[in-house]
């Protein structure tokens, strides 16, 4: 296992046996499989879409590191489940609470290491919380218009 306190970031096969505290609930781990588009809400706040990815396989690593003054947070690694991608972020499934404004690194099961801002948290079971994050590099500025191309594939 990596070293918590290590600058190290995992390989992909390293992922599957970081700690990994989701407690999938009943109703999700019967149902757990999702794949292809996700639909398009109305009302949706998103700018891009996403793909569903959700899968018991699919774990992808996340750091936990200090980023809210008012928020101690050790360092440390641990696997989580990836829900779906986009080019304009990420959904996680975690076993811990984040909160909006913490910007956290996330390596996908491709190998690449991507910074994410969370963006909301919504607890759906007792050790299972469903995370909204965005890539805030892909963010265009106030007022602007996104960007034409994504910035490369993000496979999965």
């Amino acid at each position: 296992m990596l070293d918590c306190h290590a600058e190290t970031v995992p390989t992909v096969d390293q992922i599957k046996r970081l700690p990994c505290s989701v407690g999938l609930p009943a109703a999700l781990r019967d149902n757990f499989e999702l794949q292809g588009a996700a639909p398009f809400i109305p009302g949706c706040k998103r700018r891009f879409p996403r793909l569903r990815c959700r899968n018991k396989y699919n774990l992808v690593a996340l750091e936990h590191r200090q980023t809210l003054p008012s928020l101690p947070r050790a360092r440390a690694w641990f696997a989580v489940y990836l829900t779906d991608i986009g080019r304009g972020g990420v959904g996680l499934l975690h076993g811990e609470v984040l909160y909006p404004k913490e910007r956290l690194q996330v390596v996908l099961s491709d190998g690449r290491s991507r910074l994410i801002e969370i963006v909301r948290c919504e607890r759906i079971g007792e050790r299972c919380f469903s995370i909204g994050a965005r890539f805030p590099e892909q963010q265009a500025p106030s007022g602007s218009e996104p960007p034409a191309s994504p910035p490369g594939p993000i496979s999965i």
